[in-house]
């Protein structure tokens, strides 16, 4: 499989971070996911918003998948 993300990789979280409030993101995530701790976060890319979960709670137990290798 082809990493279409390539070369956007290393302006990903700049983009990104301009058009999102992954503090909010990450705030309702938390009241979604309520008294669980381990997360399965598919389609991670650059972890913006587990950074921001772990900010909130820091004894989640977070596994990233994603297809891009250049995100990672």
């Amino acid at each position: 499989m082809s990493d279409q993300y390539q070369r956007f990789a290393e302006f990903y979280d700049d983009v990104l971070q301009s058009q999102k409030n992954y503090h909010e993101i990450a705030t309702e995530l938390a009241k979604i996911v309520g008294d669980y701790r381990d997360l399965l976060d598919i389609g991670i890319g650059t972890e913006l918003t587990v950074e921001h979960l772990l900010q909130i709670e820091p004894s989640y137990k977070i596994t990233g998948i994603d297809n891009s290798r250049s995100l990672l």
